[in-house]
């Protein structure tokens, strides 16, 4: 589970690595080190991935956020995107998401 420019992320008891040079995301067991799974999900990201709700938030330079199930298999729930380049990472509130762009502040979620 080595990745170039890496950001660690623990979900489920399932440590997910992130590489930000090139968004591919890795699932594997932080005891063992064995990998569960490796996908490429986009290009460049700048910032760091969020754990919520037993999900991985995965944002590209682009404007898309990727939501991936935590767990031992890959599983892409869903690609959301912005139009705007996101370079921030995402904070979280309660039920919501925030995310700057270069332009817009936004507050994603439900009540």
């Amino acid at each position: 589970m080595i990745l170039e420019s890496a950001a660690v992320v623990v979900v489920k008891q399932k440590v997910v690595v992130v590489s930000t040079r090139q968004l591919e995301v890795c699932g594997g067991d932080g005891k063992t080190g064995h990998e569960f799974y490796r996908e490429r999900l986009g290009g460049a990201c700048n910032s760091s991935p969020i754990g919520s709700d037993g999900h991985v938030y995965l944002s590209d330079n682009d404007g898309k956020t990727f939501v991936v199930k935590g767990g031992r298999a890959f599983k892409l729930l869903a690609t959301n995107p912005l139009g705007e380049r996101i370079t921030a990472s995402p904070a979280v509130t309660g039920n919501r998401l925030i995310y700057r762009t270069d332009s817009h502040l936004y507050c994603i979620g439900t009540d």
